[in-house]
């Protein structure tokens, strides 16, 4: 690249080549500019950049010996009228109409990390280093116009503000001798792929392989960066980040520029979904599910995959992982298992007939005793006061969630110490559908005779008077086949004998 003739913006002026027929005026501001022709240049070429519409006229002795005026910038009513000069369009005047071509935003053509890539006027400092404030730098400028007018560059003049109706004289030149660098090799910029990262990982920025050793590489912002000077940095930012690459090849003018932009993630809570019951019976199983929007799983059993089959009572949780890395964890889910209950009871006759009964299974729920003959109780550890000395039929029904069980058991209940009856005592025979009751008493005495089933229900009762030696017949073939008990009692006390009925 050519050296800059002067630096910023200056009020001394030169001809950056006296051979040159391609001279250029340019600025952000636009407005109202009168060029004067009083330099005798054949074939001359005029280029016009600015941000906001300009108006301008040419005119001088030697205004025949242009031969094309071209603008590239703006060209709209803008309406901020910063130049408090109106609003109006670009337009040109003062030559042939067929040689003026009007340009809005044109690509320029050649990429400068400090410059636009449309044209759309310069910040009027004389370099191409400096960042332009969204316009060109002026190398871009004067290539641009040497493309499209296939002239040679004889000076530019540039400046930031308005033209407020001032006139240039072609004699004077310009104050800016950059001119483009025609050698540049545009270097590949590649900054990678658009990414997401969770807060507190990586991103590896950058193509792969990206590096060359004949390009300078510049990342900006550098926060975040472990070098932004290298092709493939890496980035650990806090926040969502675009990050710049700026890639030179020996000239800051043949340069390339791209984006890219670091998203940090923030991952999903994870769920577990319950299919099945949580309180477990038997040989019963539950399925745990966890979200489907994960990559990849890790419960608390070992297992991998979205979902677990469980069959044991237990705390059970999971880790999700997004596909780039997000990890969340889930709530604990307690599974609880429970055996059907099993009807068992132990009993102990405590005083004259009273029997206490235990439940001994601790898994049940609710229980459904009953002492025969309909007398029921709903404790888990009743007491219950027998009739009579009797092998009592005693039931129990025990139930918790996970179903019910049931134990008939036999009760011989005999009360403690009992013998008031004194040597009164009976033989019983059952033969030809008859029960033979045979005795002696040691006086005569009333006694009741009663026969009584396994569930404590009476059958027959009868009032008799027994002598010393005795007999007394009871016909059964009328009773329905099975086990029965017989009791006989007086005012002093009480006999029973079981006995079968075919």
């Amino acid at each position: 690249m050519l050296a800059c003739c002067f630096a910023g913006f200056l009020s001394a002026q030169s001809v950056c080549n006296e051979n040159g027929n391609l001279i250029i005026y340019s600025n952000y501001d636009g407005g109202i500019v009168t060029i004067n022709v009083d330099q005798n240049i054949p074939n001359l070429k005029i280029g016009i950049c600015t941000y906001e519409p300009v108006q301008v006229t040419l005119t001088g002795p030697f205004v025949g010996n242009v031969t094309q005026v071209i603008y590239g910038g703006f060209n709209s009513i803008q309406g901020n009228n910063n130049c408090n000069l109106g609003d109006f369009p670009t337009s040109i005047s003062g030559v042939d109409a067929s040689i003026i071509s009007i340009n809005t935003a044109p690509p320029v053509g050649l990429e400068n990390p400090n410059g636009n890539n449309l044209l759309v006027g310069t910040a009027g400092n004389c370099t191409s280093t400096q960042y332009a404030g969204g316009g060109n730098t002026p190398d871009q400028v004067v290539y641009y116009f040497l493309q499209t007018t296939g002239g040679t560059f004889y000076a530019h003049y540039t400046q930031y503000a308005c033209w407020l109706n001032q006139t240039y004289n072609v004699s004077a030149g310009g104050n800016c001798c950059v001119t483009p660098n025609v050698n540049c090799q545009t270097p590949i910029a590649n900054a990678g792929s658009n990414t997401g990262i969770c807060l507190g990982n990586t991103a590896n920025l950058g193509a792969q392989p990206s590096s060359n050793p004949n390009y300078q590489y510049s990342w900006l912002p550098t926060e975040g960066l472990n070098n932004p000077n290298i092709a493939n940095p890496i980035a650990s930012p806090t926040a969502n980040t675009t990050y710049t690459l700026t890639v030179i090849n020996g000239d800051v003018s043949c340069s390339a520029s791209v984006s890219v932009d670091v998203t940090i993630e923030t991952p999903q809570p994870v769920s577990i979904s319950v299919n099945g019951s949580l309180d477990l019976c038997g040989n019963e199983t539950v399925e745990l599910i966890a979200s489907s929007n994960f990559s990849s799983y890790q419960w608390s059993n070992n297992s991998t995959s979205n979902s677990i089959i469980v069959s044991s009572a237990g705390t059970y949780s999971v880790s999700a992982q997004t596909s780039i890395g997000c990890i969340s964890t889930s709530n604990s889910v307690e599974v609880t298992t429970a055996n059907s209950p099993s009807a068992t009871f132990t009993f102990n006759q405590i005083d004259n007939y009273n029997v206490q009964f235990n439940s001994t299974d601790l898994s049940a729920t609710s229980w459904l005793w009953n002492f025969g003959a309909g007398n029921t109780s709903t404790d888990a550890n009743p007491i219950y006061n027998f009739p009579f000395d009797n092998i009592w039929p005693v039931s129990l029904i025990v139930n918790n969630d996970c179903g019910a069980d049931t134990l008939n058991e036999l009760v011989n209940v005999i009360k403690n110490g009992f013998d008031e009856m004194g040597n009164f005592s009976f033989n019983l025979l059952y033969q030809n559908n008859k029960l033979i009751l045979t005795g002696n008493s040691t006086f005569p005495q009333n006694y009741t005779i009663e026969l009584l089933n396994m569930s404590g229900q009476l059958i027959e009762k009868r009032f008799v008077q027994l002598n010393k030696d005795w007999q007394f017949e009871i016909p059964v073939q009328h009773y329905t086949p099975g086990l029965y008990f017989l009791s006989i009692a007086s005012e002093t006390g009480r006999k029973t004998k079981r006995l079968m009925i075919d």
